[in-house]
């Protein structure tokens, strides 16, 4: 059973998700999965997020297993 992302009880907010590595990441991943709609700010003079090269899955360059675990459902 699939709901309607409006009928989800975090439906309708933003937040803008300025953390990195870890429990950040997870809470507002979390939060997306109840509707909330969350934007990833990253840092792109430092290279974004470095859980983007965290080994060993890697995906690409600047692209890993580990952040793409953690960021789905966002925005950036």
């Amino acid at each position: 059973m699939t709901l309607a992302s409006e009928s989800l009880p975090l439906s309708g907010l933003k937040i803008l998700s300025v953390e990195f590595y870890g429990a950040g990441p997870y809470c507002t991943q979390y939060l997306s999965t109840f509707g909330e709609d969350v934007i990833k700010i990253e840092n792109s003079t430092q290279g974004g997020d470095f859980a983007r090269t965290t080994g060993p899955n890697s995906l690409g360059p600047e692209d890993s297993l580990y952040f793409q675990s953690f960021h789905q459902g966002k925005r950036s």
